[in-house]
């Protein structure tokens, strides 16, 4: 599979990679996105995760495309995947928001969220439903976290 941008072969891979490991941030967004963050880098691994903190929350892990990230701003690309509803204040929470809208999908529920810092993030699936305009906790996974260069 093969993903073009303006013409240009940015990214080639199975389905697979080029969703878990989007090369630019134009895949990430063309594969499908929560939302997105912008972040101060605080700490790279040698795992390939960086310790990133948002505006307003706690620090969390990211995955970057080695190299791309140099500087300390930096935007996190969050897949529906990379974030979890949880008790606001709990130990596993990295940010939290209101409740913004709830949709039944089946198997659970899927909820609009802001965030504290004024970022909206759709998509995000929990097995049990959240009220509108409850406060809630959300927990980051960094593999569905994906870090790029700050956009100027």
């Amino acid at each position: 599979m093969g993903v073009l941008e303006r013409g240009r072969l940015v990214q080639t891979g199975t389905p697979e990679e080029i969703y878990t490991r989007p090369a630019t941030p134009f895949v990430a967004r063309f594969t499908g996105l929560a939302g997105e963050l912008a972040v101060r880098v605080r700490e790279r691994d040698a795992d390939g995760t960086i310790l990133v903190e948002p505006p307003h929350g706690r620090s969390f892990r990211a995955r970057a495309p080695a190299g791309q990230v140099t500087g300390p701003d930096a935007l996190v690309m969050i897949r529906p995947t990379g974030v979890r509803l949880c008790a606001d204040g709990s130990a596993e929470t990295h940010l939290s928001g209101r409740v913004t809208d709830v949709a039944f999908r089946g198997r659970g529920y899927e909820h609009a969220i802001d965030v504290n810092s004024g970022t909206r993030l759709t998509g995000v699936f929990a097995e049990v439903r959240a009220t509108r305009g409850e406060i809630v906790g959300l927990r980051m996974d960094p593999a569905g976290c994906h870090l790029f260069p700050a956009q100027p």
